[in-house]
């Protein structure tokens, strides 16, 4: 069960800002085990989108509380993250045809972790790779 609230507003016609906010509910009734293990309770992004033809620039930041452990492992859950992520798209590329994007997930190269699956002797927490680059090309054929 999750509850999710999203907020947008549109400045001039083009810039745009937004907020969202998600909670999941991580016991079903009054059963101790979780739902799932390693999902935070709580997530929210808030950022920005500027819009300067034919260029669009997204740039946004992740915040997330503790990530729980499976209920057999005794072990402290996995600290939330923080990270900025960043997105340029050039609308229109090559003629109105097609869209070329940048995508850049990690913007700060922000070290965190996710709950790997309980095993005793096993990986206390599973490193994440760091700054994620790629491009991307999308184009509409007739």
């Amino acid at each position: 069960e999750c509850v999710e609230f999203e907020l947008r507003k549109r400045f001039c016609g083009k810039q745009e800002a937004f907020v969202n906010f998600s909670n999941f509910h991580q016991h079903e009734g009054s059963a101790p085990d979780l739902l799932a293990p390693g999902v935070p309770k709580n997530r929210l992004n808030a950022g920005f989108l500027f819009r300067f033809r034919p260029w669009d620039v997204t740039l946004w930041g992740t915040l997330t509380s503790r990530q729980p452990r499976n209920s057999a492992d005794p072990r402290e859950p996995v600290a939330g993250h923080r990270m900025a992520h960043m997105i340029v798209r050039n609308k229109g590329f090559l003629g109105n045809k097609g869209d070329l994007l940048l995508r850049v997930r990690n913007l700060l190269d922000h070290e965190y972790n996710f709950v790997p699956h309980y095993s005793p002797g096993g990986l206390s927490t599973f490193p994440q790779t760091g700054r994620e680059i790629s491009a991307e090309m999308i184009w509409e054929l007739p």
